[in-house]
């Protein structure tokens, strides 16, 4: 469990999931899932279910403020991870994927941050984790990080004798940080940024495919024993856009409801909020936004509505997130289904 304090905030979000998925999944057969659940939400006999569905959606908003607050709130409450005092997290934007222990998906399983420091602290190894997937390029991987220690692309462990490191840039030579995605989607900053949103992660999406299969691949491995609670990591640079539409592709395999998946990246919102102000004072300062403070501040945010118009436009495209990594990942139907077996807790 990574997020000791406001317990009752995270075990909300993962009966949020819990309750949603359940909704989403009562009609589900084995020769459509996807359809099966549209057709669970979307039909006048569910309208009641809909209604509730929507209730404990509000709820779910209201628990995302507590939620991004659990490293920052006092507690009597401990946990075998982390300090009940602890006044920040080890890793900015960093949390279970999950959601917590009573989500759909098994808890401490994969986690998701901002780039991890690579020297050791008491914290980070309380999380045991087994191994890093940097996502960021080798640009940005040798580049300090958010903790100002040194930068090493080549690095075989995260931190000396610590959890094994993979580098899988979804952009080869390229800074796809927050602020050069802003930069590069200026032009939808005013009129439509949501757009801009879906055109950026589409991009990540399809360049990224080969780096989320390296690592659907080890989730489907002999290596990864869901029951070990060793979680690997998932990061880039700010642990926004490319970790975000990762973790949102895994999620919705796991047919999770595309609303939570959005409140889940929506979280980063207030992972990032210590960041923001610097990448928006960086922003303002380059010709593309020339002073728009708010157009920069709409270009950093993590709003659902831009990874719920994401997900419409994977299905659109490639009929489904199953399709998606069919098709560009190259999975085959048995590593997706093992992937399943290991995140979603059986009934």
């Amino acid at each position: 469990m990574i997020h000791a304090p406001c317990r009752g905030a995270v075990v909300n979000l993962s009966n949020r999931i819990h309750s949603a998925y359940k909704i989403r999944t009562l009609t589900t057969t084995t020769s459509s899932r996807r359809s099966s659940i549209c057709s669970a939400t979307r039909s006048g006999s569910s309208h009641s279910r809909h209604l509730q569905s929507k209730a404990k959606l509000t709820q779910h908003r209201q628990s995302v403020a507590l939620h991004s607050k659990s490293y920052t709130t006092a507690s009597t409450t401990t946990t075998t991870t982390m300090s009940a005092t602890t006044t920040k997290p080890p890793i900015p934007n960093l949390r279970d994927l999950a959601g917590g222990s009573s989500s759909i998906l098994r808890p401490n399983l994969i986690l998701r941050s901002a780039a991890p420091p690579t020297v050791s602290s008491p914290e980070l190894e309380a999380l045991n984790i087994s191994t890093v997937f940097d996502l960021r390029s080798a640009l940005e991987a040798a580049r300090p990080n958010s903790s100002g220690d040194a930068g090493n692309p080549e690095a075989p462990e995260q931190w000396p004798g610590g959890p094994r490191r993979v580098h899988v840039p979804v952009f080869e030579g390229a800074d796809y940080g927050p602020e050069a995605v802003a930069l590069r989607f200026r032009k939808y900053a005013d009129s439509h940024p949501t757009e801009g949103f879906v055109t950026a992660y589409r991009d990540i999406a399809i360049a990224g495919a080969p780096a989320f299969a390296t690592v659907l691949n080890h989730i489907a491995s002999d290596e990864f024993d869901p029951v070990a609670q060793k979680p690997i990591l998932v990061h880039c640079t700010a642990g926004k856009d490319r970790t975000g539409v990762l973790c949102a592709l895994i999620l919705s395999l796991c047919d999770i409801p595309d609303e939570v998946v959005a409140e889940e990246y929506g979280l980063t919102t207030q992972g990032m909020a210590a960041a923001k102000p610097g990448l928006i004072k960086y922003l303002v300062s380059t010709p593309a936004f020339a002073g728009d403070e708010a157009g920069a501040e709409r270009m950093l945010s993590s709003k659902p509505e831009a990874m719920v118009a994401t997900l419409a436009m994977i299905r659109k495209e490639w009929g489904s997130t199953e399709g998606f990594f069919l098709k560009e990942s190259k999975l085959s139907p048995d590593t997706i289904t093992r992937v399943r077996q290991k995140l979603i807790i059986s009934n």
